[in-house]
């Protein structure tokens, strides 16, 4: 009986384990290298915003935003044999209540080439009791200073 009830117990705790903002996002970054954009439209909002900010030929910065649909889009169009990672370095994550943010430092290959480096700044919520799903994202980009 005392088996019967420890494995009761664990069914139900492992039913209420809760996905973390942190989780949410390398969950997100996963998908992104499959380039499984059936996963990306089931982690974001539809609603989605990106933006990416970076310097322009005139050395003053700008904005560049796109959709979801965009995003996901541009994702699942590139070709197979172009190898492309985004390393993710470090997490930094704010919660309140069902809001966060999480902060992550980033250097981005190519082919096995660096290519830029940067930050992302991705906000999410928690749709439900135990799922995180990602708002917005905003990233820099520069080439100097990647190390």
């Amino acid at each position: 009986m005392r088996i019967l009830t420890l494995f009761i117990l664990f069914l139900g705790l492992h039913g209420f384990a809760q996905n973390t903002p942190e989780q949410s996002v390398k969950d997100f970054f996963k998908a992104f290298h499959q380039q499984d954009t059936v996963a990306l439209k089931q982690m974001t909002q539809e609603d989605l915003v990106l933006k990416t900010i970076g310097e322009g030929r005139d050395g003053n910065f700008m904005i560049k935003t796109s959709p979801r649909a965009q995003f996901v889009s541009s994702i699942g169009s590139i070709p197979k044999e172009m190898k492309f990672e985004e390393r993710i370095l470090s997490y930094e994550t704010k919660i309140d209540k069902g809001f966060a943010s999480v902060w992550t430092t980033y250097e981005f290959y190519l082919n096995g080439k660096l290519s830029h480096c940067g930050i992302n700044q991705i906000q999410l919520f928690k749709s439900s009791a135990v799922e995180w799903s990602i708002i917005s994202i905003t990233d820099t980009r520069r080439t100097e200073n990647c190390d």
